[in-house]
């Protein structure tokens, strides 16, 4: 359990439940940074920016929430969920700031911060696949497989979004279809893993709940 302060604490579910929500609210700020036409493009370059800085937090929230755990070895939380969310912090980081970089001249594109930005895409892309992995491989059950749905959606949603950021800007409609469609997807994904997350957290509560309540009757 983290301690904040004498009547203040998080735990980790606190953390899980908290980063999806951010994860949600940064996703989708983003997809709508990335689908608007805006009369000034440093509009939408700002949700963007923005929306990649409350994902970072998300991300890390769900790594150290999933690192209480498994240190706590309460139960099987993979490794690879852990470093998938440390990576997409990373990815979401180099997203932030190649989008900061771009609001003062958001025409034309600087070829280095088109480059940075395509390269966060890309990490984001591979921390949400090998969370893939790490759920695949060391969970099971129907919220698991949503759970891995959604990071699914969301590697594929910044691979797109890698895609559409190298497309050459004289191709500007088919990129800003490809941003659009990778921002969407990407959000879908964060909802569904936020459900799984945050459903999977209340059902342990309610075993854990009626566990207790037995014990209790039992010694009555």
């Amino acid at each position: 359990m983290v301690r904040m302060d004498d009547s203040l604490m998080i735990d980790k579910e606190d953390l899980l439940i908290i980063g999806s929500y951010l994860l949600v609210t940064g996703t989708f700020l983003s997809a709508v940074g990335e689908s608007s036409i805006d009369a000034d493009d440093r509009v939408n370059i700002r949700r963007i920016r923005d929306g990649n800085f409350i994902q970072a937090i998300a991300n890390s929230f769900h790594g150290v929430g999933r690192t209480l755990r498994y240190e706590k070895e309460e139960e099987l939380v993979s490794r690879l969920e852990i470093i998938g969310a440390y990576v997409q912090v990373g990815g979401n980081s180099l997203n932030y700031a190649a989008a900061n970089a771009s609001i003062p001249n958001p025409t034309p594109l600087n070829p280095e911060v088109v480059k940075l930005d395509a390269l966060g895409s890309v990490v984001q892309s591979i921390g949400a696949a090998i969370e893939v992995a790490g759920v695949v491989f060391e969970e099971n059950g129907s919220l698991y497989e949503n759970k891995a749905f959604g990071n699914l959606l969301i590697s594929i949603g910044t691979l797109i979004d890698a895609i559409a950021i190298i497309t050459p800007e004289e191709k500007e409609k088919p990129r800003r279809i490809l941003l659009a469609t990778g921002g969407w997807i990407e959000f879908t994904g964060s909802v569904i893993e936020a459900y799984a997350i945050i459903q999977n957290i209340n059902e342990k509560k309610a075993t854990k709940n009626k566990y207790n309540y037995r014990n209790q009757a039992l010694f009555k």
